[in-house]
């Protein structure tokens, strides 16, 4: 299994007469090497950039957009993988001239041209059968455009997944029975003039190619949806009314339900509303489940289709972050090539038994038959001959001519069906194996120098992407060292203006290091006449203490210490009345 993104490109048309007359501007412009596409408002110049799996301008061929981006796609359906590529835009933009290409062969008949340039490179062990159907949805209802049968039902098979019921796959064994297909089913296409769209497609289209191929008995088969969506509309520009009015409705909506699909695989969804519309029910697998997907954005550069544009270009930047996981499909329980090849056996079988038994080409019955009915003939001439005047010898006679005659006549019939049923057999056989194919059978009928330049062209492609590729490496690399300049210069700016600061603040720490050591040593001075002030206190405190003691008595000493107060102002303990001591009177 691959898990893989959905790949999106998106393409760009040439400006229409229309578009010229109203003189309208470009608003897109593209950058192929690195994928690129800018849209600009006409009004406010805003620019916006998006990026894709690859872009094409107005110059692009047919053969571009198919060799680089869809023939991948025909390689792994080769292999044995779901694939799908669908065009969205609004009307006019280009889808079925991508798709179609009528005049230039588009993704459709390239596709099929290169279908069977694969099967003619198949090994010798490999048996193919082709299949194909084309069909519409209009107006929600499903149109068979091979049988034009309406009104089909969609059904889910629990092995098989999502199909159509009742819907038409014919064997095609050459190009020519598949373009013809694809043309019939052009042809009972609903389409209708608008102002926007001469040949305006007024339904989804789905052309639809199952390969099966057998191999030392395994199998695998791939299917390819090549599908063209009816474009969005506004029905103020295409001046639809009536029944246009409501097919593009119809259109709209079933487009709104495909952005929503969408969105809600974007984020992630746990619902997503698959079956709100026939188209992306039958889109389910090509949508983040069992398929490889390509989606072609076709857009308008003119500045009066900006709006629809921006919508298809917002739409596939979405797209882009689908994520599908595909995977082979090997021995499929609706694979029809071994029960061809079972019946083509069987009939094969029926034929032998059944010219054992009635001797047809093998002599025996056969031989018997001839030798009986050429002794008939001879007796009923002989019996002719005979003449008689016997009226009851001539009744006789003719009564036994009459029954050799039937008898010659039932053997002749029985001869006659005999043949007729070996060649229905062999008829049988020979359409049963047309529809199997091998490489062998396809030489014979494929242009070898017309495929050989198909082939050169796919090898320049992958060249061109080569190319591509590494210009867009080399210019990311560009870009990369550019900011790693960038970011150096900017680096070594901040360092220079890092160092400038460093110097200044060095300068300042420095300075105030120097008053920080010289606030320490003046504290450590300070202290230190603390300590000597505090022992002085402390001897003289011990020596008046010891005079106290000695000499004042306890009572005048109790009376001295509640009559001192704290003075806060002088820091000094105050004694009222002392200043009338003896020793202040007499001045000691």
């Amino acid at each position: 299994m691959t898990e893989e993104n959905v790949k999106v490109i998106v393409r760009v048309r040439p400006f229409s007469q229309k578009e010229q007359d109203e003189g309208s501007t470009n608003v897109i412009s593209m950058d192929k090497t690195l994928s690129k596409v800018t849209a600009t408002h006409p009004v406010t110049k805003k620019i916006t950039p998006y990026t894709f799996d690859a872009v094409y301008d107005a110059q692009s061929k047919q053969t571009d957009v198919f060799d680089e981006s869809v023939f991948p796609l025909i390689s792994s359906v080769m292999e044995g993988y779901n694939a799908t590529v669908f065009a969205y835009g609004q009307t006019g933009s280009g889808k079925t001239f991508t798709m179609m290409g009528y005049a230039n062969d588009g993704v459709i008949p390239q596709a099929i041209i290169r279908i069977f340039d694969c099967v003619s490179d198949a090994n010798n062990d490999q048996r193919y059968l082709i299949r194909a159907a084309f069909y519409e949805i209009y107006n929600e209802e499903i149109r068979d455009l091979t049988t034009n049968q309406r009104n089909l039902q969609v059904r889910t098979n629990p092995k098989s997944g999502v199909f159509i019921e009742n819907l038409t796959f014919h064997p095609v064994s050459t190009t020519r029975q598949i373009s013809l297909l694809m043309e019939a089913g052009n042809a009972q296409r609903t389409t209708a003039a608008t102002k926007m769209n001469a040949t305006s497609s007024r339904s989804h289209s789905v052309f639809q190619i199952i390969v099966e191929c057998e191999e030392n008995g395994k199998i695998r088969m791939g299917k390819l949806n090549l599908v063209d969506l009816a474009g969005s509309e506004r029905a103020e520009k295409t001046g639809a009314t009536g029944a246009r009015l409501q097919e593009g409705a119809k259109i709209n909506l079933s487009l709104s339900t495909l952005g929503l699909v969408i969105s809600k695989l974007v984020e992630k969804s746990p619902h997503v509303p698959y079956r709100d519309s026939k188209l992306t029910y039958l889109l389910q697998d090509s949508l983040g489940g069992n398929a490889k997907t390509l989606m072609v954005s076709a857009i308008s550069p003119a500045s009066t289709n900006f709006d629809e544009t921006a919508s298809t270009l917002r739409y596939a930047n979405n797209a882009k972050k689908i994520k599908n996981r595909a995977k082979v499909n090997e021995d499929p329980k609706d694979a029809q090539i071994r029960e061809m090849g079972d019946l083509i056996k069987k009939l094969e079988s029926e034929l032998l038994d059944f010219m054992a038994e009635s001797g047809v080409e093998t002599g025996g019955v056969e031989n018997e038959n001839e030798n009986e009915i050429q002794k008939l003939t001879k007796i009923i001439k002989k019996k002719k001959t005979i003449k008689s005047d016997v009226k009851g010898d001539i009744e006789k006679q003719e009564k036994e001519l009459s029954e050799l005659q039937m008898e010659l006549q039932k053997r002749t019939e029985k001869q006659q069906k005999m043949r007729e049923k070996s060649e229905l057999l062999k008829a049988e056989i020979e359409r049963q194996k047309a529809g199997i194919i091998d490489k062998n059978s396809i030489q014979s009928q494929i242009d070898s120098q017309q495929k050989e330049l198909r082939e050169a062209r796919e090898e320049l492609a992958v060249q061109k992407l080569a190319e591509k590729e590494l210009k867009k490496k080399l210019f990311e690399d560009q870009n990369r060292l550019q900011e790693e300049v960038e970011n150096e210069n900017s680096i070594a700016n901040l360092v220079g203006s890092q160092s400038r600061k460093l110097v200044k603040y060095g300068k300042i720490w420095s300075e105030k290091a120097e008053y920080l050591e010289e606030i320490r040593n003046n504290f450590a001075s300070e202290m230190e006449g603390q300590n000597e002030n505090l022992e002085g206190a402390i001897i003289d405190y011990e020596r008046i203490k010891i005079i106290v003691e000695q000499f004042v008595p306890q009572k005048f000493l109790d009376a001295i210490l509640d009559a001192a107060k704290w003075d806060e102002a002088e820091g000094v303990w105050v004694i009222p009345g002392a200043e009338w001591a003896g020793n202040h009177v007499r001045g000691v």
